[in-house]
């Protein structure tokens, strides 16, 4: 499973709002932008590359759109 890799390398792991679906726990590496989510009770939720934007809203505001 590749996800497994952004858990181990994660750097950051941010809590925020997911489209207003529920609380999201994200474990982002940084360098690669890739991320893994799961839901605030910590079940899966997914896993993709962040583009630039969904990165600095994370970060800057605390949500995903």
């Amino acid at each position: 499973m590749r996800s497994v890799g952004v858990l181990v390398r994660a750097r950051q792991i941010y809590r925020y709002d997911y489209w207003n679906q529920g609380p999201a726990v994200g474990f982002i590496d940084p360098a690669s932008q890739k991320m893994v989510m799961l839901h605030g009770d910590g079940r899966f939720w997914s896993a993709w590359k962040l583009g630039d934007e969904q990165f600095r809203g994370i970060i800057d505001k605390g949500f995903l759109w």
